[in-house]
């Protein structure tokens, strides 16, 4: 597979441009931070284990943009102290999209899509009601 052109100023806020060469180390790290995504969306958030998951996987996160997108220690620090969770998810996850391949226009319907569902949701649960599991 071709590097693939990654603008990193709609995922990161930091104006550079890069070439990102999607290795077997790379595509292996892509599987362990979305096995991770997965994992989160079922922490529970109010126990002390929980917690450390979570902060792990932050931790985790913004290393694999890091790596991925060649940024230095100074600019990694400008992306922990910017960016909110949410906004961390968001770009992890579309940058994983596109190391495996996914053109803008793909990224773009995904996005799309998960709004109107997060929407439909929402307008299901308006008081989101449903309280997470403890799982153990």
């Amino acid at each position: 597979m071709p590097k693939i052109k990654i603008d990193c100023k709609p995922l990161v806020g930091i104006n550079k441009k890069v070439d990102v060469k999607p290795t077997i180390a790379l595509e292996n790290k892509v599987q362990d931070i979305k096995i991770e995504m997965l994992q989160v969306d079922n922490v529970d958030e109010t126990s002390l284990e929980g917690l450390k998951f979570i902060r792990k996987a932050n931790d985790d996160f913004v290393d694999f943009i890091c790596l991925a997108l060649n940024l230095s220690d100074e600019e990694k620090n400008t992306i922990v102290h910017t960016m909110t969770g949410e906004d961390l998810a968001k770009s992890c996850l579309t940058l994983l999209m596109q190391i495996q391949g996914a053109t803008k226009s793909e990224v773009n319907d995904f996005w799309k899509q998960a709004k109107i569902a997060a929407k439909m949701e929402q307008q299901a649960d308006p008081k989101g009601s449903k309280p997470k599991e403890n799982k153990k």
